[in-house]
């Protein structure tokens, strides 16, 4: 494995555990508040069961506590049925799984030693490690994964401007860093760099992990 390629495995690792834990968190909160929606609707709906047939409700409509019981249990089934069909928690499990097999993964990379320009894996199969991994997880959908990756390399670059403003609220320095690469990309649409000259010779493009990974789908 060449050291080239060895920085962008490790990178694309660093990458999957911070999409595969921002996907799980997101689809378990979901999950949670779904459920706990249902719990609530269940306890007044049996509740409401027991009231006095007299006592009425006027909302929308106007119904005595029982009848509001029935209404509030059919809106648990269907919760219950939502929660079936969006399926969050076990979208949150599969998510959360790969996170627990892709950190042995970045371990090993951290264990590697690549001084001088030689990865020196110890007789491992690291390349081969990778795939297995990659390849049998799930995969990060297509359509989120810009914003995860945008998402991503902000969280590195707050975290570095931590180490020399150490005091300084986190909030604060994701503005001022958001607003920075934003005015810059706003100056260099207004000011586009000239184009090159027609015969002037094509420059070699380094590969850039930009590219979608393979641990990605549509």
């Amino acid at each position: 494995m060449t050291l080239a390629e060895f920085k962008r495995q490790r990178r694309l690792v660093a990458f999957y555990i911070s999409a595969h834990t921002s996907i799980a968190e997101r689809m378990r909160r979901r999950h949670q508040a779904l459920l706990a929606l249902i719990i609530i609707l269940s306890v007044v709906a049996t509740a409401l069961a027991f009231a006095d047939e007299e006592s009425h409700i006027n909302v929308i409509v106007d119904a005595p506590l029982p009848v509001w019981a029935g209404i509030l249990s059919s809106i648990v089934f269907v919760l219950a049925l939502l929660d079936l069909l969006f399926g969050w928690g076990r979208i949150a499990a599969e998510h959360e799984e790969a996170v627990r097999r892709l950190d042995p993964l970045a371990a090993l990379y951290r264990g590697i030693d690549a001084e001088g320009g030689v990865v020196n894996t110890g007789g491992l199969d690291l390349d081969g490690e990778y795939w297995r991994v990659v390849t049998t997880i799930v995969r990060i959908p297509n359509r989120a994964f810009a914003r995860l990756k945008g998402q991503h390399l902000h969280k590195i670059e707050v975290s570095k401007a931590l180490d020399s403003a150490k005091s300084a609220w986190p909030p604060v320095i994701s503005i001022r860093l958001r607003w920075r690469d934003t005015r810059r990309l706003l100056r260099e649409y207004r000011n586009p760099p000239p184009a090159p000259p027609p015969d002037a010779p094509a420059e070699d493009v380094p590969p850039s992990d930009s590219d979608v990974p393979p641990n990605s789908s549509k």
